[in-house]
């Protein structure tokens, strides 16, 4: 098992996750950072606001960076665009 810290960057500021989670591989600790920004999102959209300026970090017990990822964006025309590859790690 190795801890790791998903920390968040977006209109709000740098939130850092300073207590972490212990998982059992990089891939467990990517698939839980997706799970946090849907739920991240969809708190945002129930609350009436949604932030498409941030993303979502994990770091490992060394802070390196095993994953950056930007949340979805807008585009010029209004619409929500997921980056490249997140499609399918957002459920769309």
């Amino acid at each position: 098992m190795a801890r790791y810290h998903f920390n968040i960057r977006n209109g709000h500021g740098f939130t850092s996750d300073d207590a972490g989670m212990d998982l059992s591989s990089d891939d467990d600790a990517v698939l839980h950072a997706i799970e946090g920004a849907r739920s991240l999102l969809s708190a945002e959209v129930l609350q009436g606001r949604f932030d498409l300026n941030g993303q979502i970090e994990v770091t490992d017990e060394t802070e390196a960076v095993i994953m950056r990822r930007r949340l979805p964006r807008r585009s010029k025309s209004g619409r929500c665009i997921l980056p490249s590859g997140l499609a399918n790690d957002f459920g769309r």
